[in-house]
């Protein structure tokens, strides 16, 4: 299903970087993928972590 791979492409970090789904929502997104019921909590990225992603653009 295209909206499954999607949505666990979307929920995968890389490289240090939270994935794209974190940075919109401020936590990981579940997905079919079996994951650590408190890795799902919101977690609200430092001001420092946009500094560093503007940086790199």
């Amino acid at each position: 299903d295209l909206a499954l791979v999607l949505m666990t492409y979307r929920a995968t970090p890389s490289n240090g970087i939270p994935s794209p789904a974190e940075m919109l929502m401020g936590r990981r997104i579940r997905t079919p993928i079996p994951a650590c019921p408190s890795s799902l909590l919101p977690l609200y990225p430092e001001k420092s972590f946009s500094k560093q992603l503007q940086a790199r653009q």
